[in-house]
């Protein structure tokens, strides 16, 4: 399990979602960024977040080199089979995709894209996250309505 604080929130991910973003980084110049959802649950009591499942590209996302674009209807069948199958503790906590580069910052399209995502989901929480996964670096950020808090973790080999 990763630990780490953001905007005084304990955020815990397990190391099965690690995982997948360090599968899918981009070291070949060829390689087509990734991404998908990120899911998770929110502990009542202390405030918690737990990132414990992330999905993988599907056949309907596009993507290229550098850009990823989630297709919506594909992400929704897996945040309804996510939440169906955790008996309804797993829910939508926001997006991750790779970068082509050894550190992981987000480009506006990124920030332009994780606030439109807080304004248009339906969401269970008032925060939405967005993770960039670099070459050496994982950026997450927690985008609140009003400001995103950040903090990056190094990946290593």
């Amino acid at each position: 399990m990763i630990e780490t604080n953001i905007d005084n929130k304990r955020v815990f991910i397990t190391v099965t979602v690690f995982n997948i973003f360090c599968k899918f980084r981009q070291f070949d110049k060829k390689d087509h960024e990734r991404g998908g959802v990120v899911l998770g649950q929110v502990a009542k009591s202390s405030g918690d977040i737990l990132i414990c499942r992330a999905s993988i590209a599907t056949q309907y996302d596009k993507s290229a080199t550098n850009y990823f674009y989630r297709d919506k209807q594909a992400a929704q069948q897996i945040i309804d089979y996510e939440h169906y199958n955790s008996e309804e503790k797993n829910t939508y906590l926001g997006e991750w995709h790779t970068h082509p580069s050894t550190t992981a910052d987000p480009s506006g399209q990124d920030l332009s894209m994780i606030k439109r995502q807080f304004l248009e989901n339906k969401l269970k929480n008032d925060f939405i996250f967005m993770f960039i996964v670099g070459q050496r670096e994982l950026f997450i950020g927690l985008y609140n309505g009003n400001k995103i808090f950040s903090c990056a973790l190094p990946i290593h080999n």
